[in-house]
């Protein structure tokens, strides 16, 4: 406990670079790409040492400084409710899809709902609020002209509405695809 302590008040962001080669800043866009917004603090800091190597004491600063800038209030705190995700490869490239999501008018175009972008690390993820739900979008370019769009839509509050929200995304996404593969094949 005692150690702890002394390692928690040397924890800025330099000691953070010194200790694992990389910022708290650059840690976040790599937690963000990583999906874990949708972890609690106990799982980021398990997958930070899993997959990244991080030692124990410096994972578990990564993750609760990582939870503290995505509003995540305790250690147990995943966002509530239930969610669904949907993947869907389309042949345009990632700008294009990016655009489709970024730009209102093309938003308007493909999904008649009103979502409020809140964060946006370009070409790799978004996220929107929507009412009292969140939905994050993941981009992964698959070559020039082909893109993975993994969609989660979170904090369902009701499991009935799972299977309706499920084949929202489903319809929403094929008008996405319908969009901008014409779009792309336009270029």
């Amino acid at each position: 406990m005692y150690q702890n302590s002394i390692n928690r008040s040397f924890s800025g962001n330099d000691h953070i670079k010194d200790a694992t080669g990389k910022t708290l800043a650059e840690w976040i866009l790599i937690l963000d790409a990583d999906l874990a917004f949708d972890l609690n603090r106990s799982e980021i800091a398990a997958r930070l040492q899993s997959r990244y190597k991080v030692g124990t004491e410096w994972a578990s600063e990564i993750a609760n400084s990582y939870c503290e800038a995505m509003g995540v209030e305790n250690e147990t705190a995943k966002p509530g409710g239930l969610d669904v995700t949907i993947t869907l490869t389309i042949n345009a490239s990632l700008q294009l899809v990016e655009q489709a999501f970024t730009e209102q008018s093309l938003l308007n175009s493909w999904l008649n709902k009103n979502l409020i972008l809140v964060k946006h690390n370009p070409g790799r993820n978004l996220k929107f609020d929507f009412s009292d739900q969140v939905i994050t979008v993941n981009l992964t370019a698959k070559g020039p002209s082909k893109c993975q769009v993994g969609l989660n839509h979170a904090r369902i509050t009701e499991e009935k509405a799972l299977d309706e929200k499920r084949s929202f995304w489903k319809e929403a996404l094929s008008d996405l695809a319908a969009l901008v593969e014409k779009n792309d094949n336009r270029n």
